[in-house]
């Protein structure tokens, strides 16, 4: 895809050029481009199992990399979890930042690239999805929770996820929170 192309040839770039400010920019169509034209294929993996619920990060292991090393796999889309990065709001779990601190440090061992994907599903597991922390979440709209019998992609129409999405959008304070957990 144009996405894959556009990533590996910032990527390349960066080697090459050992400067990351000179390896890409944006187009009027908000594309990324490298600005050599050297091209890489990433062939990756989706590493997220148990990550989007507790205990979140008990299952990952070292020897795993190996494994995606040697199917030829050289990037990741780590998942992370803002309920757990904050689970309260402005209290950050250290532990859980420096687990995944580690486990980005076994793919820079085995050259694995890593997307970060702060995910979510349905905005939250208040509301019978993963993602944002219960704090983040109202959950009092629909006794009991509204639930589909269907594809789980249903539940984005439940009342109570769209007044989330929503409340989200127009909450300043709560932008700032998600942002923070990202720095």
């Amino acid at each position: 895809t144009w996405e894959g192309t556009a990533l590996a040839n910032m990527a390349l770039c960066y080697f090459e050029l050992g400067q990351p400010e000179l390896a890409m920019h944006a187009s009027k169509d908000s594309l990324l481009i490298a600005r050599c034209n050297a091209d890489l294929m990433l062939e990756g993996i989706n590493y997220s199992n148990l990550s989007k619920r507790p205990p979140f990060t008990t299952w990952m292991r070292e020897s795993h990399f190996d494994q995606i090393a040697s199917f030829g796999s050289n990037v990741v889309r780590l998942l992370l979890s803002w309920e757990k990065i904050e689970p309260q709001p402005g209290v950050y779990d250290l532990a859980y930042l420096e687990h995944m601190k580690k486990v980005i440090s076994w793919c820079e061992k085995r050259g694995i690239w890593v997307m970060l994907d702060m995910h979510q599903d349905i905005w939250s597991r208040a509301i019978g999805g993963n993602g944002a922390p219960f704090w983040a979440t109202r959950d009092d709209l629909v006794e009991p929770d509204e639930r589909y019998d269907g594809p789980w992609a249903l539940e984005y129409y439940t009342q109570e996820s769209i007044y989330n999405f929503d409340r989200f959008w127009k909450s300043e304070s709560l932008q700032a929170s998600f942002r923070k957990a990202w720095t």
